[in-house]
């Protein structure tokens, strides 16, 4: 495990983890990702929920205040 996030807002775009790169990403695959993980047992799975979590409410927010 790595202690890089998963998932997160940065540059104005969102961005998933894709084996040590960020890729770009839209909101659906990153909510797919979280749902993904949900359900699953462990520290990693709920680590990863938080991270996409945190990602989209980042998200939501500067698209919010954009207006």
């Amino acid at each position: 495990m790595t202690d890089r996030p998963l998932a997160r807002f940065h540059d104005g775009q969102l961005e998933l983890d894709r084996g040590g790169v960020y890729e770009p990403a839209t909101r659906l695959s990153v909510r797919v990702m979280q749902l993904t993980f949900q359900h699953k047992p462990g520290p990693d799975a709920a680590r990863y929920v938080r991270d996409c979590k945190a990602a989209l409410a980042e998200y939501d927010k500067a698209m919010e205040e954009a207006g």
